[in-house]
């Protein structure tokens, strides 16, 4: 591919550094006129982290889902630098709205005991969507790191989307990688249903929010429920398990 191909091709919109030092670039595509997120990468001397890369890519072009980030093109290109280096271009969906921004919204709106049953059915119907994205990427062996940090988790068109690249990990044996779902899944219905619910906080100093029904049947499937279980049953089944709250 030619080294002026990102020029060419993409208008930078905004550009951000990652924990590894890579470019994550904002932009607007001058051929079909849609914004798209362009992870430029540089590995370096790191051939583990390269290797890792790709693998994950090429997992994630297999991938069309509501729920995951959509993966779109990728090319490479030597280092204006220097010329022994590539340095590698991922092309993705772009990213809009972070979850954490979505939920402060709603927890703004919904603040009052009145309404805590309305703000709880919101966060049921984004964890639905959460752990379908979740079980996808399990399917093809990746695992978002970090969920807990609902800054890298977005909103485009009322749809959640996983799937940042610098968060994504491919898992090659399928049992140590349904242990570390199961344990991101734990963390983040605790996180969404009582760290995020402003009654775990403020509410929980009273009485009234043990009265919501959907948090006790929520709080008991985890505490009594789960260890339980098969882990792979417990993954195929969460999905349908929390639909009946909706």
């Amino acid at each position: 591919m030619t080294s002026r191909r990102f020029k060419a091709e993409f208008f930078t919109l905004s550009v951000t550094k990652d924990p590894q030092n890579h470019k994550i670039y904002q932009t607007f595509s001058r051929l079909d006129h849609q914004n798209y997120t362009i992870s430029k990468m540089s590995f370096k001397e790191s051939i583990e982290e390269k290797i890792q890369t790709l693998k994950v890519i090429n997992k994630l072009s297999q991938i069309y889902h509501k729920n995951v980030l959509r993966y779109y093109n990728a090319w490479r290109q030597a280092s204006k630098k220097d010329l022994t280096k590539e340095q590698f271009f991922f092309q993705l969906e772009t990213r809009t709205i972070s979850l954490f921004e979505y939920i402060s919204n709603f927890r703004r709106s919904f603040f009052s005991i009145r309404n805590q049953e309305a703000f709880l059915r919101i966060l049921l119907a984004v964890y639905l969507q959460m752990i379908d994205g979740i079980e996808e990427l399990f399917i093809h062996g990746l695992r978002q790191k970090n969920l807990l940090d609902f800054n890298d988790i977005y909103i485009s068109n009322e749809e959640i989307k996983l799937g940042d690249l610098k968060n994504l990990e491919f898992v090659e044996n399928e049992e140590k990688l349904a242990e570390k779902v199961l344990k991101d899944l734990e963390g983040v219905t605790y996180k969404l249903f009582f760290g995020e619910n402003p009654f775990f906080r403020a509410g929980k100093r009273s009485k009234n929010w043990r009265n919501c029904e959907v948090l006790k049947k929520i709080e008991d499937f985890f505490e009594r429920g789960a260890k339980g279980r098969n882990k792979y049953e417990l993954l195929g089944n969460m999905p349908s398990f929390f639909e009946v709250f909706i």
